[in-house]
């Protein structure tokens, strides 16, 4: 079986959009429900159980609707890809150092860095985020304010996990939790608990795997702590 390799949606609808898909829609005159759910491309049935109280008297101009992405049958499309070979790594843009700064998620030893590293039974494999040692049950910060796109533990190895799409092209990944203390679509601040620290999914010992990507693809996230990395370390 091929592995699968998690990369993060950039855009909950269209994958060259660089901010954060609205989660509702205002319905303009003139609009259907199907309408609506051909643009954002969800079974209009969903469209209308999520927003069955908002419904309740029909729809009319005006109303705000929530988008449940979700509900696509091609939701979790991007979140893998089935290849093993040719992983496209980003390096963080230097302009962005100092600029665009992610806070440290939790308190810890890194104990196992960016890059290519080798396992015991696996062989050596390309570590696309930063593994940091910490006690079970330690809180875990978002790295920075965003939507949460995803927070279950559906994907294979990664356990209980926590995406936040940022609002430019870099979202942060955090796995392996204990617990989840988010809900997909929720806006989380910079240093908002989204979890705690455990050994969910394939993990020998209790720690955070957190990753950042650019545009789907994973970068380094150290340049990008730097103040926090040398305050911590």
């Amino acid at each position: 079986m091929k592995s699968r390799f998690l990369i993060v949606v950039a855009s909950l609808v269209l994958s060259a959009c660089a901010g954060i898909q609205s989660r509702y829609h205002r319905v303009t005159s003139g609009e259907s429900l199907q309408k609506v759910a051909t643009l954002y491309s969800v079974p209009v049935e969903s469209l209308q159980r999520f927003n069955e109280d908002t419904l309740a008297q029909g729809l009319k101009p005006g109303q705000k609707l929530y988008i449940p992405f979700e509900e696509r049958e091609d939701w979790d499309a991007e979140f893998y890809d089935d290849t093993n070979n040719g992983r496209v790594v980003a390096s963080v843009d230097p302009a962005d150092i100092g600029k665009v700064t992610f806070l440290w998620p939790v308190k810890g030893r890194i104990s196992s860095r960016f890059g290519s590293r080798y396992m015991h039974g696996r062989g050596r494999h390309f570590h696309e985020g930063i593994d940091i040692a910490a006690k079970k049950g330690t809180p875990v910060k978002a790295a920075r304010s965003g939507h949460v796109v995803y927070a279950t533990s559906r994907i294979p190895g990664y356990g209980n996990m926590v995406i936040v799409q940022h609002p430019d092209k870099y979202s942060s990944v955090y796995a392996h939790l204990t617990k989840i203390d988010v809900r997909k679509g929720q806006f989380v601040t910079r240093g908002q608990t989204v979890g705690t620290v455990g050994r969910t999914g394939r993990a020998t010992g209790a720690h955070l795997h957190f990753e950042v990507r650019a545009k789907r693809q994973p970068v380094d996230p150290t340049p990008l702590m730097f103040e926090q990395f040398a305050r911590n370390h």
